[in-house]
């Protein structure tokens, strides 16, 4: 073999060692990328629900007992605290006793009216006696008495007044009800709490005394 032959041979050789070497090359850094992602794995992305509850619940807090809202109610029409309260039991009671004062009241100006309507009647006698023999006949016994008219006029018109006054203070405890039970609403009361009544004896007398448990 000739030195051009030996040296053609040499030169092919290191070229084919070159081309081998350039091509194991991204074989090697694929593998090497391949190593890292099976040893360091990308952390997983957190889940965000939760935190979109929590934040939903806490923008939105008109699911939360509120007193304020009670008293509101209350105000509106006696019983609808009572219901917010979640206190049914005592819608009737409510109710009943601001209802006496507001039958009073349409009672007391109903027979108020009538009376005030037969005064004016037997004032426009004997000119006009269309309206006198339109007077309620409840009041046949009285209607020829002007003293009688007036005077039960004066105290229908004071009950009156007197029931309207009644409606005010019952409105205003329906209300305040409604209130202190609201506000109760969130106040805790712990199980361990208790109240009992035990004898007291001592050599001087002898009764009874509450005691106050707290914890078990």
């Amino acid at each position: 073999m000739s030195i051009l032959g030996s040296k053609f041979y040499i030169f092919l050789i290191l070229y084919l060692v070159i081309i081998n070497l350039s091509f194991a090359a991204p074989n090697n850094d694929s593998s090497k990328n391949h190593s890292k992602l099976k040893t360091h794995p990308q952390p997983l992305k957190q889940d965000t629900s939760k935190n979109y509850l929590n934040q939903f619940k806490n923008n939105f807090s008109f699911k939360q007992h509120k007193p304020k809202t009670a008293i509101i109610l209350s105000a509106i029409l006696p019983g609808l605290g009572q219901v917010y309260n979640k206190n049914y039991w005592k819608v009737p009671i409510v109710v009943g006793v601001v209802a006496i004062p507001v039958s009073l009241f349409f009672y007391n100006n109903n027979i108020y009216n009538q009376l005030n309507f037969a005064i004016k009647a037997r004032q426009n006698l004997p000119s006009d006696s269309t309206a006198y023999f339109n007077i309620s006949p409840d009041l046949n016994n009285i209607k020829n008495s002007d003293y009688l008219l007036a005077l039960n006029r004066d105290a229908f018109r004071e009950n009156r007044t007197l029931s309207l006054f009644w409606i005010f203070i019952t409105w205003g405890l329906n209300v305040a009800e409604a209130a202190v039970a609201g506000h109760l609403k969130s106040f805790s009361v712990s199980k361990d709490l208790s109240l009992d009544i035990a004898p007291q004896i001592s050599p001087t007398h002898f009764g009874a005394k509450l005691v106050l448990h707290i914890g078990k």
